[in-house]
């Protein structure tokens, strides 16, 4: 979770500026570096009930391969539907 408005403020103008070129966008969430693919479904809704109103930016990554996949450089590990897990370590290998 982000800590500040201000790294709110930064992460949505790089998806932002991302969207509008078409291009992809590597956030980094969670000490992870995330990379939205330009072709990822990007939402926005409203919602509310009987609790809190929410504003919700849904980012869906992964629909042309028919799952969601992650890549990040945690470990330097990366894995995608229907390739084995890679991952290197300087530690211990």
């Amino acid at each position: 979770m982000l800590e500040s408005s201000e790294k709110v403020a930064v992460v949505l103008r790089r998806l932002a500026e991302s969207l509008g070129l078409g291009t992809p966008a590597a956030l980094t969430q969670a000490g992870e570096s995330v990379l939205v693919p330009a072709d990822a479904d990007v939402r926005v809704e409203y919602e509310r009930g009987g609790g809190p109103r929410e504003l919700v930016v849904r980012v869906i990554r992964g629909l042309a391969a028919g799952a969601a996949y992650l890549i990040h450089t945690h470990g330097d590990c990366a894995t995608r539907p229907g390739a084995s897990t890679t991952c290197s370590s300087t530690a211990g290998s």
